[in-house]
This record gives C-alpha cells, sequence and structure tokens, in this order.
C-alpha cells in the first residue's frame, strides 16, 4: 500500500472503503480481500470492516443498506418482547414472527447486523466477531459492557461458581463460542462478589 508520508491506513479502513462501492459480497470473497491486502485471510478484519458498512443477511452474505428496508420502531418493538431485562442472548430469539417484513428471511445474522447498525433502542456485542451468533442484543440505556454483562448473566443463573460449570452456562447460552475464555477467572470472582 502506498500512501503520503504521515498518512495511517490500516486493513480495516480499505476493507470498509472496498464494502461502500459493492452491492453483494461473500465472507468468503472479503477474506480473499484482506488476504490480499494483508497476506493473511483475517476473519476479525474482513468482519469488523464488512458489519461496519454492510447488512449481514445470512452466514455468508453481506448487502449494501439499500437492499434491506428496516422499519426501525417496529423492529425495536419486537425485540422488546424477548429482551425482558437489559440484554439478552442472540441465541435466546428463536422465532421472528413479530418482525415485520424487511426484503429477507429473518435470520440471527440479520438481526445481529440490525441491532450494531440500525437499532434506536439496542445494540450488539460479543466477546469477539463471530459466525456462531454468540453475543448478546442489549438495550442501549444498559451502559454495562460486555465482560460485566457475562458477569451478571453468570451472578443471576444460579450456576456453580466453578471454571468447568461458568464455561458451559456462557458457551450453552450463546455468549461465548468455545467453553473456556481467558476471562474465566475475572467472571468468577467477580459473580461470586
Amino acid at each position: 500500500i502506498i500512501t503520503h508520508k504521515g498518512d495511517v491506513v490500516d486493513a480495516v479502513t480499505i476493507i470498509k472503503a472496498y464494502c461502500q462501492t459493492i452491492d453483494k459480497c461473500s465472507l468468503v470473497d472479503l477474506l480473499a480481500c484482506v488476504k490480499e491486502i494483508t497476506g493473511e485471510a483475517t476473519h476479525w478484519i474482513a468482519m469488523e470492516a464488512a458489519n461496519s458498512v454492510l447488512v449481514r443477511i445470512d452466514k455468508d452474505t453481506y448487502v449494501a443498506d439499500r437492499y434491506v428496508h428496516f422499519d426501525i420502531d417496529i423492529i425495536d418493538d419486537a425485540i422488546g418482547l424477548f429482551v425482558q431485562r437489559d440484554y439478552q442472548p442472540l441465541k435466546s430469539f428463536t422465532t421472528f414472527g413479530a418482525f415485520p417484513d424487511c426484503g429477507h428471511t429473518w435470520n440471527l445474522f440479520l438481526l445481529e447486523s440490525y441491532c450494531r447498525r440500525f437499532s434506536r433502542k439496542f445494540r450488539f456485542d460479543a466477546a469477539s466477531f463471530n459466525s456462531r451468533n454468540t453475543g448478546a442484543v442489549i438495550r442501549k440505556s444498559c451502559g454495562m459492557d460486555y465482560i460485566e454483562i457475562m458477569i451478571d448473566a453468570v451472578a443471576h443463573s444460579g450456576v456453580p461458581l466453578k471454571d468447568a460449570a461458568i464455561g458451559k452456562f456462557l458457551y450453552e447460552h450463546g455468549y461465548i463460542g468455545k467453553r473456556t475464555t481467558a476471562k474465566i477467572n475475572e467472571i468468577k470472582d467477580k459473580a461470586r462478589a
């Protein structure tokens, strides 16, 4: 990449600029683009860029905003039916009957994309960018970060405060994509407190 002296350009910025010029692409296409720029097909770079510019309509497909039509007030009301407290794991959304037509079939990827960029009442957060539908839909009025949400979920779950039990709970409820996380000790200690 050739830039003017002093300019700082990173791969995420370049992929975002590319995403703003396309109508539709697959995750595989984005990974190939990242590999061409950085030498490695780094998932988080592709997903961070695409999630900030495009709408993910399924596991492998991103489209430009103009191909999805969100009725924000009705969708936020539908999400509110599921999110009784401050947050709800994404995987707990099992039906989309209350969601209005948006031009694509509702699924967890589309819901995540909506919450990341369009919702007025909700946001989305996760331990990392992923294709496993892990993470949580969070009310924007909630001031907790994602680690605090996992701590709160564990503290209110009644699960034994042991590493394996906490990892199993967080994994099975969709907060994390693997049964272990580097944050288990922090989560355990703070949930106990």
